[in-house]
């Protein structure tokens, strides 16, 4: 029954992020050639962090502008953290519903985006609130049960491999 209530309030509060959000219509031709500045939410999990770096070795061959949104503690494990801006929060800018509370969203609407990436293979209320908060014309994440509503690009995962699923991405982002 808890888990329930907690599930409808989540749900109202990503549908109230994403409703605050500007809607353009979105072309993809060659969108990611032409996007300079992207949004990675990197996942929050240390053992994590290594399995998406073909996806920053490819934007940052190509001079894109990468932020990277996590806590210090997971930048810390980074590979390629001189090389991108970090957008750092600590639990304290967290509710109790786990979403990023109003001073984070603030200070994730100041910065214009071309793209958001989601990193996270697995649903996370926590990044979908962040790539829905953040001011970008594109979102990409993996398919998950509710993705579509709050992603405009979905990429196909595979549970077993998380390699596979961030290489499926890149050959994704490689096309455009």
């Amino acid at each position: 029954m808890i888990d329930q209530v907690k599930n409808i309030a989540v749900n109202y509060k990503l549908n109230q992020i994403k409703k605050g959000r500007n809607e353009h219509p979105v072309q993809y031709t060659d969108f990611i050639s032409r996007a300079r500045d992207f949004f990675i939410i990197l996942p929050m999990d240390v053992g994590a962090v290594d399995n998406p770096n073909l996806i920053f070795h490819f934007l940052l061959a190509f001079n894109k502008n990468v932020s990277v949104i996590t806590t210090v503690e997971v930048f810390n494990y980074f590979r390629y953290r001189t090389k991108c801006h970090l957008v750092d929060f600590t639990t304290d800018e967290l509710t109790k519903l786990g979403l990023p509370d109003k001073s984070l969203i603030h200070r994730l609407k100041r910065r214009k985006f071309d793209v958001a990436v989601d990193l996270n293979l697995n649903s996370n209320n926590f990044s979908t609130a962040v790539a829905n908060a953040v001011d970008a014309n594109f979102r990409i994440g993996f398919h998950s049960e509710k993705a579509e509503k709050y992603y405009n690009f979905l990429i196909s995962k595979d549970e077993n491999n998380p390699k596979l699923s961030y290489e499926n991405l890149l050959n994704s982002l490689k096309m455009f």
